[in-house]
């Protein structure tokens, strides 16, 4: 049955959007906050993300110079040959880390960005335990991509420059190869510190693993109340279950009449 209002939906309280819009507003207004108050200089100041940056650069170099410069037509130019002494499966491991690569550091650079904005302490260290263990796996694949092809280039015959492959982009795929796994070895280290200091101020302060960055301030107090040394203050209330003595009862001058 449709309404007269025109809504086919009864009420339209789902389709109207009227009771998520004020729940989405603090959401909306957290992020707007956070890209206000997001400062680009500091941030591509951090080692970290300067070492995000050349590792990315040597990325692009190693796979680009890979699909660009070192497969090649053979003599009858029906398939497609690696420079790499003929080895395909050396081609495709250095693009394949490359790519990979590529996409995990962009992953790591948007976190970065929003990692002071993250207030839980516990979440800030899944982040660092995700970066150490990508940045040290990726080390160890770009000394293997490293060693796989610059063993395969030393087996390759000199015929195969002149069918097309090109010895600079070859070269250049196993130098910055090579780069690439002390700019990674840098990012799991610099990961570790990190790791350490987030440890240590949660320890330093555990009201504050599950609160703000910031921790609480003056004019909020944490949820802990007290220590049983402490003296009792003003703010004592009454336990539950038990009814609040009257202003006679308190009174310690006042005696019951008799009758």
């Amino acid at each position: 049955m449709r309404r007269t209002d025109g809504s086919p939906f009864g009420d339209g309280s789902i389709f109207s959007g009227s009771g998520t819009t004020s729940q989405r507003q603090p959401a909306i207004q957290q992020v707007n906050d956070s890209m206000v108050n997001f400062d680009i200089q500091s941030y591509f100041r951090k080692p970290e993300v300067i070492l995000r940056l050349l590792s990315l650069l040597f990325c692009i170099i190693v796979f680009g110079c890979i699909s660009a410069g070192t497969w090649t037509s053979g003599e009858g130019g029906a398939t497609k040959l690696c420079g790499y002494n003929t080895n395909a499966n050396t081609c495709n491991l250095g693009v394949g880390v490359g790519v990979i690569a590529f996409l995990g550091l962009l992953a790591l650079l948007v976190s970065d960005a929003f990692y002071d904005q993250i207030s839980n302490l516990q979440w800030r260290q899944y982040l660092i335990i995700v970066d150490i263990g990508f940045s040290g796996f990726w080390a160890i694949m770009w000394f293997v991509t490293f060693c796989a092809t610059a063993d395969q280039w030393r087996k390759t015959p000199a015929e195969m420059t002149l069918l097309g492959v090109s010895a600079s982009d070859a070269q250049s795929a196993i130098a910055f190869s090579f780069f690439s796994v002390f700019t990674w070895v840098g990012l799991c280290v610099l990961a570790v510190f990190r790791y350490r200091e987030a440890s240590r101020h949660m320890f330093a302060n555990p009201t504050n693993m599950y609160g703000p960055p910031g921790g609480y301030s003056d004019d909020v107090s944490p949820p802990y109340v007290g220590s049983p040394g402490e003296p009792a203050s003003d703010s004592y209330q009454t336990p539950p279950f038990q009814t609040p003595p009257t202003n006679q009862e308190s009174n310690p001058e006042y005696q019951r009449p008799t009758y």
